[in-house]
């Protein structure tokens, strides 16, 4: 794809949001990206920052050599998914681009997952690297060969 990139994305809950009925969708979009495009992410959920008022996560991504989205592109789709809907759908929240000059001050974790063939999924931390399944991915899988089963018999 060319040379090696990173995005990190700011997900900010104002005051008084129900962090619960976004965060897992929100985070779940983030992770399908990574599968989508074949990034590496990490996810800091409640990211210190230093803000006085509300919460943050910050998602990590970052291009490997079998991405397949540039870096602008990228950018185009979080800002789409996440800019043109109607502002009711993430009332409280905002999701955009950290700037390019903070990267070096939130540098891409040494522990953080890289998709494989759906479901699987290498975790590395630091130069260790672990092949594993997410429970979600698991019981989705699980449940589409029941179906197919019963669909056999």
């Amino acid at each position: 794809m060319g040379k090696i990139f990173r995005l990190n994305v700011t997900v900010s809950y104002f005051e008084g949001t129900n962090i619960n009925r976004y965060r897992k969708s929100i985070l779940d979009i983030f992770k399908s990206f990574a599968w989508l495009y074949h990034l590496d992410y990490a996810i800091s959920v409640n990211h210190d920052f230093g803000l006085e008022s509300g919460e943050a996560d910050l998602v990590y991504l970052r291009s490997t050599d079998k991405t397949e989205i540039s870096k602008k592109e990228l950018d185009k789709v979080i800002h789409d998914v996440f800019r043109h809907r109607p502002s009711f759908l993430w009332e409280g929240v905002d999701v955009g681009r950290q700037l390019y000059k903070a990267l070096p001050d939130f540098p891409f974790p040494d522990e953080f997952f890289r998709p494989l063939h759906y479901p699987y999924v290498e975790f590395h931390n630091g130069n260790k690297a672990i092949l594993f399944v997410h429970e979600e991915s698991l019981s989705e899988v699980l449940n589409e060969s029941e179906d197919e089963q019963s669909s056999i018999s």
